[in-house]
């Protein structure tokens, strides 16, 4: 198959934007499978920014019609209306400076119209009634036509990256409208119209500049995921539990100081990142989110959390860095699913008894606390392969530690640690030690039994000559083992 042996007309076509690209129109493949092939890189290509994952020039054809045309890599400046003429056409990829002139391509359901440096649309743009995916991201646009709204088959949309103030009102009209991406962009609201989206399951709004949540999004009742990362949002209404379908929110990087008593309702919440907001404190309603699997509350402003925080049962990532808890509720200890805990930058000064409860906890970070002990429980923690308290206040190492059987990397750096238990070479699992910075002349001749450590860290520690005989010991025992000393 070659442009010759496609219908005459459409050969024609082909011929025209091989003349205007200087560069005839090569062929890519075959029918409809291959279409969705190129969709799924084009998809590839969007999660690795910058990577080109699939061919950027030419064609697929089927029984003889064009259905998919990719012109990327030599851009035009206006599409031809003889494209009209390519009645097949379903996908078209194109690099082009001007769309003032839009062809009727009835047929069509995916256009690409990325990184084209577009400042308006036209509004024929309307007519494409059988698009299904558009994506428009990284233009220069600052609105969209009232056509849009005539789009009635879209599915998909993204319209990140470019400088939208305002949609139209019409935008409510896309009743297929599943993923819209709004990143990046200028909005400060949205319309009425909006609140009529109901079959809209993703909503990405991160990077705009809203102050308060536009009403309509609360209307949205198939919503799953929520971006609203970087914006200016210092409330959320009330009426925010209402978004029962929500599974994952993102509103990092805003001015929240509180939330509404109502957020407990949000049932099907699997994800939250509230990282980076101004939060004094959760209400105890926090802990009715059963479901929440991952939880983001770093850099806020948090001194203590609720009785009820342990109900979360679901709970496999915690991360509640740079805040400024002093202690911990006693019900933590039921977070029985938590696989990952993120405590740096706190104010701790002791854990709760009920923390060697946390069977399922693998990582853990306790560095930048003022920790001096830990509780006796502390050594159930079977699951536990990677601890850190570095930056602490330890003077001697808190005998829990050395039941931890499963411990594979410890971080016990910049702390007052004159000595090490000879009991140390217990922990047989450990692959990596980092001790920099405290105050050893000497190790345990257990130390030698690490025989599976392959990296340690003791520089900065005044060793005498038995302390270093140790270390000789090790090199020799631990084959392989890489150790800085210095």
């Amino acid at each position: 198959m070659n442009v010759a042996e496609l219908v005459a007309e459409e050969a024609q076509v082909l011929q025209e934007l091989g003349t205007i690209t200087g560069k005839a129109i090569p062929l890519l493949g075959h029918a409809i499978d291959l279409v969705l092939k190129l969709l799924a890189e084009i998809e590839k290509r969007e999660e690795k920014a910058g990577r080109e994952t699939r061919p950027a020039f030419g064609f697929v054809e089927s029984q003889g019609h064009v259905i998919a045309l990719l012109i990327r890599t030599v851009p035009v400046q206006k599409l031809p209306e003889a494209l009209k003429k390519l009645r097949s056409l379903q996908m078209l990829d194109i690099a082009i400076s001007d769309l003032t002139l839009l062809p009727q391509l009835h047929s069509l359901q995916i256009l690409d119209l990325s990184k084209n440096k577009l400042t308006v649309l036209p509004e024929s743009f309307g007519q494409l009634q059988s698009l299904q995916k558009l994506n428009l991201e990284y233009n220069q646009l600052t609105a969209l036509p009232e056509s849009f709204g005539q789009l009635q088959s879209l599915q998909k949309s993204n319209l990140n990256y470019n400088q939208l103030r305002a949609l139209p009102e019409s935008f409510g009209d896309l009743k297929s409208l599943q993923i819209l991406d709004l990143n990046w962009n200028q909005l400060t609201t949205l319309p009425e119209s909006f609140g009529q989206l109901q079959s809209l399951q993703y909503l990405y709004l991160n990077g705009n500049q809203l102050t308060t949540l536009p009403e309509p999004i609360l209307q949205l009742k198939s919503l799953q995921v929520l971006g609203l990362t970087d914006n200016q949002l210092t409330t959320l209404p009330e009426s925010f539990g209402n978004l029962k379908s929500l599974q994952e929110l993102y509103i990092d990087e805003n001015q929240l100081k509180s939330l509404p008593e109502s957020f407990g309702e949000l049932k099907s919440l699997q994800t939250l990142n509230l990282n980076r907001n101004r939060l004094t404190a959760l209400l105890e309603s926090f802990g009715d989110l059963k479901a929440l699997q991952i939880l983001g509350l770093n850099w806020n402003q948090l001194t203590a959390l609720p009785e009820s925080f342990g109900d979360l049962k679901s709970l496999q990532k915690l991360e509640i860095y740079g805040n400024q808890l002093t202690t911990l509720p006693e019900s933590f200890g039921d977070l029985k699913s938590l696989k990952k805990l993120n405590l740096i930058d706190n104010q701790l000064k002791t854990l709760p008894a009920s923390f060697g409860e946390l069977k399922s906890l693998q990582t853990l970070y306790l560095d930048r606390n003022q920790l001096t002990t830990l509780p006796a429980s502390f050594g159930a923690l079977h699951s536990l392969r990677e601890l850190w308290l570095s930056e602490s206040q330890l003077t001697a190492l808190p005998e829990p530690i050395l039941q931890l059987k499963s411990l594979q990397i410890l971080g016990l750096s910049v702390n007052q640690l004159t000595a090490l238990p000879e009991s140390f070479g217990q922990l047989k699992s450990l692959q990596e030690l980092h001790l920099r910075a405290n105050q050893l002349t000497t190790l345990p001749e257990s130390f030698t039994q690490l025989s599976n450590l392959q990296k340690l860290n003791i520089s900065g520690n005044p060793l005498d000559a038995q302390g270093q005989k140790i270390l000789d010991q090790l090199n020799k025992s631990a084959k392989g083992v890489e150790i800085t000393t210095k």
